[in-house]
């Protein structure tokens, strides 16, 4: 709230403009004393910036617009919320979803709203796969405190169970997946050294090769022999030869190299594929359930 107190001309005029943006006048007819100068008191909270500069008519305009902006808006919250729940009472959730969830667009701390969304993702509290996408899992952290405890109220203790399940079959899976993991990381290792090794090796011949070749055409002009040219045919072979060889081990490393970034992604082997999906699922429960209740039941 924004509070002003003006003197002027004998009145004693208190202006006030609410958090609401609505602006409040009273007139105080206390004569100032002569020489007092006028008093300016501010009390500064939330201050609409919309309103900043405007005049008493432009301001009372524009509060008449955002009244009747939000009277449209609850009317066609009302609407949808109608509709959700007619088609919720007659039990077509998949088609009474996307209402609930449009209300929500309009008023997202609407409980009606919320509730009827998660009855209609639920089934009516019957199935929990919904709690399972990482999106609507953190729409539901979201939710206002009342429809969470009735959510969880209805679906708490098969999700903790679950969780507890999930939980178990992730500490089996890791062990097992994460020791393959090294043992394949240590031959891959290998084997990637193995082709960067020679790849290295005939590359570089083939650099040095290819100098003595230049050389070799040098010389070619200024000798009378035949020997610049048979060097420079013979360094001309080899490292042509070298070249080759090179690019097929660079081909083997290119190999080696995917082996063992594959090797680091779960999806490589079916165990790490469902370590990956048990995971997902537990930071999915994680954000319905609590990060706290999940440390205390794993501790």
């Amino acid at each position: 709230m924004e509070e002003r107190t003006l003197k002027e001309n004998g009145r004693k005029i208190k202006l006030k403009r609410m958090q609401s943006g609505e602006t409040d006048a009273l007139e105080e007819t206390n004569e100032t004393e002569e020489g007092e100068e006028a008093e300016i008191s501010l009390e500064f909270g939330e201050i609409d910036e919309d309103l900043a500069g405007l005049s008493p008519e432009e301001t009372e305009e524009l509060l008449k617009k955002r009244e009747k902006a939000r009277e449209e808006a609850r009317k066609e919250r009302d609407k949808l919320l109608e509709e959700g729940e007619r088609l919720l009472r007659a039990k077509k959730y998949e088609e009474g979803e996307p209402f609930f969830a449009q209300a929500l667009l309009y008023d997202p701390d609407e409980r009606r709203s919320q509730e009827g969304l998660w009855v209609c993702r639920t089934r009516n509290f019957t199935a929990d796969e919904a709690f399972f996408d990482l999106k609507s899992a953190q729409e539901f952290s979201n939710l206002s405190e009342g429809t969470k405890r009735l959510v969880l109220s209805k679906m708490g203790e098969g999700l903790k169970a679950e969780r507890a399940a999930l939980s178990s079959e992730r500490e089996a899976i890791e062990g097992k997946f994460l020791a393959a993991q090294r043992a394949r990381r240590k031959s891959f290792s290998e084997n990637r050294n193995y082709y960067l090794v020679r790849s290295l090796i005939f590359l570089g011949a083939f650099l040095l090769l290819l100098v003595g070749a230049l050389v070799s055409v040098y010389f070619i002009p200024r000798t009378k022999t035949d020997l610049p040219i048979i060097l420079t045919i013979a360094f001309g072979a080899a490292a042509l030869l070298s070249l080759l060889i090179g690019v097929i081990f660079l081909r083997g490393l290119y190999g080696a190299l995917r082996l063992c970034r594959e090797n680091e992604k779960l999806s490589s082997t079916e165990d790490g594929a469902r370590l990956k999906e048990v995971r997902e699922r537990l930071e999915c429960l994680s954000l319905v359930l609590g990060e706290e209740e999940r440390s205390e039941n794993e501790s």
